[in-house]
C-alpha cells in the first residue's frame, strides 16, 4: 500500500526535522541575544552602523547604556 509507505517514511524524517527547528530555533535565539547585547553597549558595533545609517548621532558614545563597557 503506497499510502501506508508514505506515512511510514514521514514518521521516520519527523525527528530529523524536529532537531533541526530546534537547532534553528537555538541558532536565531543566539543571534537576537548577540545583537541586543551589541546594541545595548554603547560601543558595540551594531549600535554604530545603525545610528550612521539612520542619520542620528549615538547620544551616549564612551558610555554604556545597561552593560559594562567592553
Amino acid at each position: 500500500m503506497p499510502t501506508l509507505d508514505s506515512l511510514s517514511r514521514h514518521r521516520v524524517a519527523a525527528p530529523e526535522r524536529r532537531r533541526l527547528k530546534i537547532l534553528l530555533a537555538l541558532l536565531l535565539g543566539g543571534l537576537v541575544a548577540v545583537m541586543l547585547f551589541d546594541l545595548l553597549n554603547g560601543a558595540g558595533i551594531l549600535a554604530r552602523i545603525y545610528f550612521v545609517f539612520g542619520g542620528m548621532h549615538w547620544p551616549f558614545a564612551g558610555q554604556c547604556i545597561l552593560l559594562p563597557c567592553l
